[in-house]
């Protein structure tokens, strides 16, 4: 296979870098819900704690303009948060269409594996297809891009983005800024 052929069980598809694609899904739900990308605004809209985790809107640290999203463990265990506390509330995707997430992060104090994923989901909100987690560190001294590819199955109806951090200890501070979600791939160039 090519360097941009992208697999997902029963699916190939041969994929060219992606320098432009549809419009940010998070911003702009066809489903209209909406969840912050930027987190310019001071507030958290539309993320949920989803594991183990509080979220707070901080000036601490930011990829894009002033603000992110702090995510803070509130056990010793992975954490994650996710765009919409419902994912039959989150964009509608069509079946066999290529997505792409993207995703900034940084450690306030400690680097920890970090990746990002899309959870495809049918009509009733039951997760059909989780891309496949590709953990990468997040540093203190910068933000990390982490991204993740994946094709729509043919049952899936939503896509719920997260972003997972792998066990921080209790209390331990990520951030998260510039999130996209968009119908295409991504392939870093």
């Amino acid at each position: 296979m090519g360097a941009n052929t992208w697999v997902q069980p029963g699916i190939s598809y041969n994929a060219i870098p992606v320098v432009l694609y549809g419009p940010n899904l998070i911003a702009n739900s066809p489903n209209g819900s909406w969840a912050k990308t930027n987190f310019e605004d001071g507030t958290i809209a539309g993320w949920q704690p989803a594991q183990n985790c509080s979220l707070a809107n901080s000036t601490a640290q930011a990829y894009d303009g002033t603000h992110s999203l702090a995510v803070t463990a509130t056990a010793a265990a992975d954490m994650y948060p996710t765009a919409w506390a419902s994912g039959t509330s989150g964009p509608l995707v069509m079946p066999g269409a290529p997505y792409t997430m993207q995703a900034y992060v940084r450690a306030a104090t400690v680097g920890r594996n970090t990746t990002c994923q899309l959870q495809f989901l049918n009509f009733s909100g039951t997760n059909v297809f989780t891309t496949p987690a590709n953990y990468i560190p997040d540093v203190t001294t910068g933000w990390t891009l982490i991204y993740t590819n994946g094709i729509a199955p043919a049952t899936a109806f939503y896509v719920q983005p997260l972003v997972y951090f792998q066990a921080p200890a209790l209390s331990e501070v990520h951030y998260i800024d510039a999130v996209s979600v968009n119908q295409g791939m991504f392939y870093p160039v």
